[in-house]
């Protein structure tokens, strides 16, 4: 069976049903059945249970085996869209940030340095105009830096994926495969 699409609308979870074309990438998550589903006869004891707040959703329950993949997306950029074909091939339970609506606050910039282990300096995008409307330079802060990506998420290098305490940005594409 393919991938499932559980839709999330302010707060609610719908019941799974099959992908369509009228779902936006920001309102649904992605499950699939495999060997570790709960209905699965391969499933190892206590699937169906969930134990953190990063599981996958298969079905209806949570499966601790696998943490979901977050996904800071620009649709309108190849790469990040060779990402999202990617996991969703492979039925990876996805959460996907159109982190140009929904941009990142300076708090969450801090924590994706740390799960990314670099520097603001390597994952910011100096072609950008706004680069230069932001003042930046070769001689900016990581603080400065952030404060810009923050108020111009243009800037953020894409896509970037994280599960758990990892993150990574997905060039080329198939390096997300690392987080699996």
């Amino acid at each position: 069976m393919g991938s499932l699409y559980t839709t999330q609308r302010a707060g609610r979870t719908s019941s799974p049903v099959e992908p369509s074309a009228d779902l936006r990438p920001s309102e649904r998550t992605f499950s699939t059945r495999g060997p570790d589903h709960p209905e699965s006869p391969e499933s190892p004891p206590g699937c169906a249970e969930a134990d953190s707040a990063l599981t996958t959703q298969r079905q209806g329950v949570s499966c601790p085996r696998m943490a979901q993949i977050t996904l800071y997306h620009n649709p309108r950029c190849s790469k990040s869209r060779s990402v999202l074909n990617l996991l969703e091939e492979r039925g990876v339970a996805l959460s996907v940030v159109h982190y140009l609506e929904t941009p990142p606050s300076y708090a969450d910039l801090e924590q994706l340095a740390k799960r990314l282990g670099l520097s603001p300096r390597e994952w910011i995008r100096k072609g950008e105009a706004a680069y230069r409307e932001a003042g930046l330079s070769a001689d900016s802060s990581d603080e400065e830096l952030m404060r810009a990506m923050a108020k111009y998420p243009i800037l953020i290098e894409r896509p970037i994926a994280v599960r758990d305490d990892q993150a990574l940005v997905g060039r080329p594409p198939e390096r997300v495969l690392e987080l699996l």
